[in-house]
């Protein structure tokens, strides 16, 4: 029900003025600003990455995917 997806290319980007240093940065972000809820990797010993749960309906993920999508995007 879990896959994991590797962040660590977003470390160092900035969402409006914000420094994505860990999986936590990226979650809050991305959370606060598009709510998608994905759990940080760090409390696992895996800040390079999320965990992301597949275990919705497939409308759900696919716009799950298009808000992640964006927010990535958005990164400078």
């Amino acid at each position: 029900f879990y896959m994991w997806a590797d962040i660590s290319a977003s470390f160092g980007r900035s969402f409006e003025g914000t420094k994505i240093q860990g999986s936590e940065d990226f979650a809050k972000l991305l959370l606060e600003n598009y709510s998608v809820v994905v759990v940080p990797g760090k409390p696992f010993g895996e800040d390079d990455y999320i965990r992301i749960s597949y275990a919705v309906k497939e409308e759900r993920m696919k716009e799950a995917i298009d808000r992640l999508s964006s927010f990535i995007s958005s990164l400078s």
